[in-house]
């Protein structure tokens, strides 16, 4: 489309005008506040809400700002991605047809005043044509000068509101911003910009309006278009009245154009590559906190019902020291050739054997003996199946459970583990052990125990019972792994139905049912208590830790799944790290977890997390997604090494 201005208010007057835009020009007009719109709509719709996930939640225990809603964070990420790759785009092509221009013999000058032709009135301007005749040269370059810089500035603003913001990420992951200041950081220079640019606008709009103002009131104005229909046949050789118009290109320009296409592809590249990882960073911790947190409420009832057959425990001895039964226990774990592992004190044969589960002279499954075997009791048991029970009664590894059962207290990682760990162990690494003897163990106490008692030594038969039940008991108060505080609560519970079964099979009623009714009520309790009732939410497993009177292998498990997941949990926590007081709960949590030496090499080795942030030798995908991540300890970068 051309304009044909005049460079005179009066029709008739001044010289025919240059057609505007230029030839070959014409697709360029106004086309950079098109891309300006775009790449403004992209950076708000990708920056804004990555920002409040980054800045305004500082609790490190939960999911974010936007909470259970976290994928609102990811589904903008990604529409604010497209639009900003369609502008990068857009803004390339539009550079690499500017650099061509120039190479035609156009001034760059000149194809930017096509670029910023937003109302199609640059072809007036410059040539002091209708309302422009009223402004004086100066004015008018002026008016050129401001449009250029509006536009500039409002590009330059767009950009650093993406491009500025991941670069701020990139300086806040390495402690060189605060929340506050990636705010500052982001939205201040933006808004300057911006502001600068409208107040630009605003300057031009009342110069303008006064100026066309004054030309309409003219009494010949209305005939002004017919005029220059008649005009724009023509185009002046040279005009003392243009402006701002400078043919002719240079190389010198052509290289800075070119050069600024190529900085348009690294700028959207580095963009949009640097903020995919961020973006996909924003998921991973509240993925894996979907995933992985574990859920107790079945472990809590086992507990409730062991704690309540506590009193059934037998006195304990203060001569055994916690390290002496946790030498019992680990005597107690199949063999071994894991290096960590200490060599058993007093190591035994397995109680039983693969074809004595399946087939043994009972006819019944060793696990199932306390409910099944045990009211035999009161028909009279074969001499075979007695005997078989009465040589199971004089397995060495009995022997164990009569340490474990009257323990005070249990040092299960002394009596297991070399120490000090490797550094280079890591939490992934750290071996568990097989608790399968513990489980045989009891089984063959149960049966020892209704040997005992078809021979009438029910003193005996009762003090195995209780004595299963004790050591049941220890392991689900003080054993460091939650999987041993499970087979503590199956030991004493088989302990306990034991008991209740052989007090009725000898006409014990009254006593079968205390027992019952004790572990009938802690499941009850269990059920009605808040543990009981669920998923831990994961903002409640600080305080989980530090509670002593919880499971303690459950806040040993809480306290490593904070240390792996918990710095990738939100965005705040990926980039910045490990907030204010987070030592503060360190130690609050080491003072609660831990009583010996082993526990304290646990304590630091689940402290490490997922292991080494070694950044040397990741993959070059793991290394970008490494970029925006915060450093040191508390910092989602372990993560990233242990994916590599």
């Amino acid at each position: 489309m051309s304009e044909a201005p005049r460079s005179s208010g009066h029709p008739g007057s001044g010289d025919p005008l240059l057609p505007w835009p230029p030839p070959g020009l014409t697709r360029l007009r106004g086309d950079l506040w098109e891309v300006i719109a775009r790449l403004g709509a992209g950076a708000t719709v990708f920056t804004l809400p990555l920002l409040a996930a980054l800045t305004l939640s500082r609790d490190p225990w939960r999911l974010g700002v936007f909470g259970d809603a976290w994928w609102i964070v990811i589904v903008t990420s990604i529409v604010g991605m497209s639009i900003l790759l369609a502008g990068f785009v857009q803004l390339f092509r539009i550079t690499r047809r500017w650099h061509a221009a120039t190479r035609s013999g156009y001034a760059p000058r000149t194809v930017a005043l096509v670029l910023a032709d937003q109302q199609g009135d640059t072809g007036f301007l410059i040539q002091g044509a209708r309302a422009y005749s009223l402004i004086g040269k100066s004015g008018r370059a002026g008016l050129l000068l401001a449009r250029l810089s509006q536009m500039a500035l409002l590009l330059a603003a767009e950009l650093w509101m993406s491009a500025g913001f991941v670069l701020g990420v990139l300086l806040a992951a390495r402690g060189l911003l605060d929340e506050g200041a990636l705010t500052t950081w982001t939205l201040l220079p933006t808004a300057l910009v911006t502001a600068i640019a409208f107040l630009l606008r605003a300057g031009e709009n009342t110069l303008l309006v006064g100026a066309r103002r004054r030309w309409h009131a003219q009494p010949w104005s209305k005939d002004l278009a017919r005029a220059e229909i008649d005009e724009w046949h023509a185009a002046a050789a040279a005009q003392p009245e243009l402006v701002g118009v400078r043919e002719g290109g240079s190389a010198a320009a052509g290289g800075l154009l070119g050069g600024a296409a190529v900085a348009t592809v690294v700028l959207g590249l580095a963009t949009l590559l640097l903020a995919a990882p961020l973006v996909a960073t924003a998921g991973i911790g509240p993925v894996l906190a979907t995933i992985a947190v574990p859920t107790f409420s079945a472990t809590t009832r086992r507990a409730a019902r062991s704690e309540a057959l506590a009193s059934f425990r037998l006195p304990v001895d203060p001569a055994i020291t916690a390290r002496a039964a946790g030498d019992a226990l680990h005597a107690l774990s199949p063999a071994s050739e894991v290096d960590l592992f200490l060599p058993p004190v007093r190591p035994h044969e397995v109680v039983f054997t693969d074809e004595d589960f399946r087939d043994n002279p009972t006819g019944i499954d060793p696990h199932r003996w306390a409910r099944d075997l045990v009211p035999r009791l009161a028909d009279g048991l074969d001499p075979v199946v007695v005997a078989y029970l009465e040589e199971l009664g004089r397995h060495p590894a009995l022997g164990e459970l009569a340490v474990l059962a009257r323990a005070p207290a249990l040092d299960e990682l002394g009596g297991r583990y070399v120490f000090p760990f490797p550094d280079t162990l890591a939490m992934w690494d750290f071996p568990i052990p097989r608790l399968s003897g513990i489980r045989q163990a009891a089984y063959a106490q149960v049966g020892a125990a209704v040997g005992a008692a078809s021979r009438g030594r029910m003193d005996e038969a009762e003090t195995r019972l209780r004595g299963l039940i004790g050591a049941g008991v220890l392991m689900g108060r003080d054993g460091q792994s939650l999987i041993s505080n499970l087979i503590g609560f199956v030991v004493a519970d088989a302990g306990g139905d034991a008991l209740a079964n052989l007090n009725d099979a000898t006409g014990r009623a009254d006593d079968a049912v205390a027992v019952r009714s004790l572990l009938d009520a802690g499941e009850r309790a269990a059920s009605l208590s808040r543990s009981g009732l669920g998923r831990t939410q994961l903002f409640q497993m600080p305080s989980v830790v530090t509670d002593t009177l919880a499971i303690r292998g459950m806040r040993w498990e809480y306290f490593t799944v904070l240390n792996t997941l918990g710095p990738c949990l939100n965005l705040n926590r990926v980039v910045f790290g490990a907030p204010e007081g987070h030592e503060t709960w360190i130690a609050e949590a080491r003072a609660a977890l831990v009583r010996t030496e082993g526990e304290a090499e646990l304590f630091a080795l689940a402290r490490r997390g997922w292991g080494v942030q070694d950044l040397e030798n990741l993959q070059p995908v793991v290394r970008l997604f490494a970029q925006t991540m915060g450093r040191g300890a508390e910092s989602c970068v372990a993560l990233a090494a242990a994916a590599n």
